[in-house]
């Protein structure tokens, strides 16, 4: 805290004569301090709802004792020192305080040690905070750990599922096909129609390798390997967009640090993700990707679309729809690398998607 900040000090004490010798002894505190004085219950609990930092306790009072003082402080749920500033009182009481919470004991025939006390004392409080803080910190990146291991467990299964749903349906039912054709090509009465069936089996082959290469290449594409992410974004543009007669541009800064990397993988599922999502939700007629390799091992990725956009304030990241999953599941891929991920959009003036992603 700034020191031209006043401390606010709640002296508890009968004695007024006492009362000037310890503010005498503070005089010289480096932080301006701030007094309230009282000796009964009311006082106390008025001065904690005003806000206190620091209490000075007597120990021998007619109707008070710092005792009650530390259990108030305590029932609010307050961090605040007390220290108990008396005439000796015997090990057994200063004891007593002490285990119940108060934070020192200084005899008022040493009130010179005072200053002193009270720095240490207050160092301590600042230190309990900044680990009640850490902790609370720690607890909630547990709980967001937890969190994101939970959803990409989710997500992975929901990939599976496709997957599974995509072999199904498309590959399984080619296979299915050309085995029903090459059965009827056995079972033909003449070579003419045996030989006709034979190349319908290899035309139907023919796209069932066509298939396989085309889930392959969504599941783990080999170029990232041989290749490195920019031709096999490159390659995901003449796949998906080239057909469909959108104009694509591919943008590059930098050098990629290891080809095939962890890396380099979740930069092309962010790519494809949202390539994916502006072809069925936006309908662009230009799309830019930007890659950009950072000498601190961080990956930039932007894709950015003319299509329709879409409206960022309502709660699309979290939502059910498949581009709220899309979304969601890239965020989460991106914060596990440490990274973060960045959606600027407006209905009809396209969307700009900003990917940071941290080497693993």
């Amino acid at each position: 805290m700034d020191e031209s900040t006043p401390l606010r000090v709640l002296c508890i004490e009968d004695d007024p004569d006492d009362l000037v010798l310890v503010r005498l002894a503070t005089r010289h505190y480096p932080r301006p301090l701030h007094w309230q004085c009282t000796d009964n219950a009311q006082g106390v609990t008025a001065a904690l709802a005003q806000g206190v930092d620091f209490v000075l306790s007597d120990y021998h009072l007619g109707g008070y004792s710092p005792l009650r003082a530390i259990a108030e402080i305590a029932a609010r749920g307050m961090d605040i020192p007390l220290v108990v500033v008396s005439n000796a009182v015997g090990e057994g009481a200063a004891v007593e305080v002490l285990r119940a919470g108060a934070a020192d004991y200084v005899s008022k025939d040493r009130l010179a040690t005072l200053p002193m006390v009270i720095t240490r004392v207050l160092e301590a409080r600042d230190q309990r905070e900044r680990q009640r803080r850490l902790l609370a910190d720690n607890q909630a990146s547990a709980l967001r750990l937890q969190v994101l291991a939970a959803e990409l467990v989710q997500a992975q299964e929901n990939e599976r599922r496709h997957l599974a749903d995509t072999l199904h349906d498309s590959l399984g039912q080619t296979l299915t096909a050309l085995q029903l054709h090459m059965q009827a090509a056995d079972a033909a009465e003449s070579n003419d129609e045996a030989t006709s069936l034979r190349k319908k089996s290899y035309a139907i082959l023919r796209d069932a390798i066509s298939q396989m290469r085309t889930l392959s290449f969504a599941l783990r594409p080999a170029q990232l390997d041989d290749q490195g992410l920019f031709a096999t974004v490159q390659s995901l543009a003449e796949v998906m967009l080239t057909p469909t007669g959108v104009d694509f541009e591919l943008q590059t800064l930098g050098r990629e640090r290891k080809r095939g990397s962890v890396q380099s993988a979740l930069g092309f599922r962010v790519v494809q993700e949202a390539v994916t999502n502006a072809m069925r939700h936006a309908r662009p007629e230009h799309m830019v990707v930007r890659l950009r390799f950072r000498d601190a091992g961080l990956l930039e990725v932007v894709v950015a679309d003319d299509g329709a956009g879409f409206d960022t304030r309502r709660p699309r990241l979290s939502d059910k729809s498949a581009i709220g999953r899309g979304l969601s599941t890239m965020g989460e891929r991106c914060e596990l690398t440490g990274g973060s991920l960045r959606v600027r959009s407006q209905p009809g003036r396209g969307t700009v998607l900003r990917a940071r992603l941290g080497e693993l």
